[in-house]
């Protein structure tokens, strides 16, 4: 009786030549998820400054040839030309009036276009994405056993565990969306748990933003009621009254919940964007193109990084690109919800409120989630994967 590989192989034998290089095409594009997040994981491990600058030019350099593989392989439709275009344009425009270099982040940006237009073409398969997800989650679990600071598991910023686990829940929501498959809870609640580790505030929201929209989605009504009531006895019971002092086990757990009662939405991000949003109203042309960073003593003072995705985004492209993206963003939702992809509309709204507490968009790893979910909506893919799964 002849084998499954065998019959794989006399069915493979049997494509035309066309068949055969589609095939192959597909491949190659459903390495964009892998690809992507291995390198971005490994650029940010290593305290080596070559090793940093060997991957983030490979990085750079392998979006950039997913971006010419999937433009001869499936034209985008006008709509993302002109919408790629006009980001260059003002890119430029804003780059010699502001006086702020954006040389990197346009080459950046179309890198990032690259990957997520390849996953359009290359379908990640879910169990791809899981697995991948549980390499991930399983390196900070091991990092949690070991007792590992989560501020020196990258050379970057604690607050990078929280972006690099979002990409890759956004790439596992992508796979399960296209599969119709509901995405395994028992997953998010380990994600939960690394990002309440990794302390961050705005990494916590998020996180619980996933777990109960997953929820709500899945029509697991009941276990989201169970959860939150749960969390609401578990705050109560550590916070309100100390126990979590006396627990040395769960401290590392709740270091991140205890910095919303001593910090609140208070910090230095608060300073750097009152002072942003002061310097471009005071200047009609620091308000149209984006203020010098020079200028902006708050910015100066952390080393040129803004800490908010949408400052990045205002120098980069200037007023016309934040109103630009804003439309872009609306329409996408209305889009995907109308396409019934609603775990898709999930993680572009995870992502940008992450963004707005980090420089992780606007050449970040979080552009690759958001480009991809524009994309799918604007390109009218969304609607097509909706006709099919109906």
């Amino acid at each position: 009786m002849p084998s499954e590989s065998s019959n794989h192989c006399t069915e493979y034998s049997g494509l035309t030549r066309r068949a055969k290089f589609a095939l192959h095409k597909s491949f190659v594009f459903s390495l964009a998820a892998p690809v992507f997040l291995s390198l971005e994981f490994f650029r940010f491990l290593f305290s080596d400054p070559n090793v940093y600058r060997v991957i983030t030019l490979l990085s750079l350099v392998s979006g950039l040839v997913f971006l010419c593989a999937a433009a001869f392989h499936k034209p985008l439709n006008s709509r993302i030309w002109i919408f790629s275009f006009i980001i260059l344009f003002l890119a430029l425009f804003t780059s010699i009036t502001a006086r702020n270099s954006n040389g990197s982040t346009i080459l950046f940006f179309f890198s990032h276009l690259g990957f997520a237009w390849a996953l359009l073409h290359g379908q990640i398969s879910s169990k791809i994405a899981f697995n991948q997800t549980c390499l991930l989650l399983g390196f900070f679990l091991v990092k949690i056993v070991v007792g590992k600071n989560p501020e020196l598991v990258f050379v970057v910023s604690r607050n990078y565990i929280s972006a690099i686990a979002i990409v890759a829940i956004s790439l596992y929501f992508f796979a399960c969306q296209v599969e119709r498959k509901s995405p395994s809870t028992l997953l998010l609640m380990v994600v939960m748990m690394v990002l309440m580790w990794a302390i961050g505030r705005a990494g916590i929201i998020s996180g619980i933003i996933i777990l109960f929209g997953t929820l709500l989605i899945s029509r697991k009504r009941f276990f989201a009621m169970l959860t939150f009531s749960l969390l609401l006895i578990a705050f109560y019971t550590l916070f309100l009254t100390d126990t979590y002092s006396k627990i040395e086990s769960i401290q590392s757990f709740t270091v991140g919940i205890e910095r919303f009662q001593r910090l609140s939405v208070d910090g230095q991000r608060v300073f750097i964007n009152e002072e942003y949003i002061e310097a471009i109203s005071s200047n009609p042309m620091s308000l149209l193109f984006g203020a010098p960073l020079d200028n902006v003593r708050a910015i100066r003072e952390v080393d040129g990084n803004p800490h908010n995705s949408y400052i990045s985004l205002h120098i980069f492209t200037g007023l016309l690109g934040v109103m630009a993206f804003i439309g872009l963003v609306f329409y996408s939702l209305t889009v995907l919800f109308r396409a019934n992809l609603p775990l898709v509309a999930l993680a572009l709204v995870t992502v940008l409120f992450r963004s707005a507490f980090d420089s992780t968009s606007f050449q970040g790893l979080l552009d690759v989630p958001i480009l991809y979910s524009i994309i799918l909506a604007i390109s009218g893919d969304a609607r097509s994967r909706a006709r099919i799964a109906n």
